[in-house]
């Protein structure tokens, strides 16, 4: 097996440990449990953590584009699915919160915040920093449980436990190897 096969294979298992972690924590969170079925949300979560893994190859390959017109282009596309799914659901609610201007406000701080994350993270790819980008959104969810567990009393149950744990190999790992 050559180099590159084993670095293959060993970036599908930290995906398949990856996707154990990510379902383990998030299997308490009852609005997940009540918008999606069981097998669709392990479908779903198998097609964004490939999609995930996917994204760097995408961003490297558009090298010469800055990553402003990425991002800006984002932006416009995410607005016109965003249109075309209002056109298409329930507009009542969609109007219900344009004519709350503090909601309002709170999702338009949101997604400024989303696209400030999401203009770093191009940014960090297209300047052959992927490994740190990775590292960052790998590590994130790690502190949202420590900071839940450390000031919301929260008690995760023996399998999220090992899932963190795997996660946290999983993390030294990748260290280990980028250092």
């Amino acid at each position: 097996m050559s180099n590159s096969e084993k670095m293959v294979v060993r970036t599908y298992l930290l995906l398949l440990f990856r996707c154990f972690y990510y379902f383990m924590v998030s299997r308490n969170i009852t609005t997940v449990r009540l918008l999606i079925s069981y097998n669709q949300g392990i479908v779903y979560a198998l097609v964004c953590y490939i999609a995930w893994g996917l994204f760097p190859v995408f961003w490297k390959a558009i090298v010469g584009v800055p990553a402003v017109n990425v991002l800006a282009h984002r932006i416009v596309w995410s607005f016109v699915f965003l249109f075309i799914w209002v056109c298409f659901t329930d507009r009542q609610t969609f109007i219900s919160y344009v004519r709350q201007p503090r909601l309002l406000f709170r999702l338009g701080l949101a997604g400024f915040v989303i696209s400030a994350n999401w203009g770093i993270y191009i940014y960090a790819v297209t300047s052959n920093h992927i490994v740190e980008a990775g590292l960052g959104y790998y590590i994130n969810p790690l502190i949202n449980v420590f900071l839940g567990y450390v000031f919301l009393k929260e008690r995760l149950a023996i399998m999220q436990k090992i899932a963190v744990v795997l996660a946290l190999i999983d993390l030294s790992i990748l260290y280990d190897q980028h250092s």
